[in-house]
């Protein structure tokens, strides 16, 4: 068989390979996209937890757990969380099983009970 038709065959056959897993990113993306509505709990790429408040066709508003309020583009929010324990404030991601720091914020003096002197 020809060397040049092997080789183009092979090309062929990964760029079908890379096409195919891009559409599936981008349905999976879409998807995640069209979950979020008001009250849905989310994680942006870059770690924050969060309820949707708002949202709009480019923008998502989400309220963290000391009810800040911060604007994000849609395309940030990677994942619509379904596991939630309101009782206790703390979000499962189900597919890593990450879980979002105890952030009450009681130790001014810091973890180690020492404070900073002039």
């Amino acid at each position: 068989m020809d060397p040049a038709l092997l080789l183009v065959a092979g090309l062929a056959i990964i760029l079908l390979l890379q096409f195919s897993r891009v559409r599936r990113q981008q349905r999976t993306a879409r998807a995640t996209r069209s979950a979020l509505e008001v009250g849905a709990e989310v994680l942006t790429a870059s770690g924050m937890l969060g309820t949707v408040v708002a949202t709009t066709d480019a923008t998502v508003t989400l309220a963290g757990e000391d009810g800040q309020r911060t604007r994000w583009v849609s395309g940030a929010v990677v994942r619509v969380l379904a596991d939630t324990d309101p009782a206790s404030s703390r979000y499962t991601v189900p597919a890593t099983g990450l879980a979002a720091p105890d952030r009450r914020g009681d130790d001014a003096a810091g973890p180690t009970g020492s404070t900073m002197k002039d």
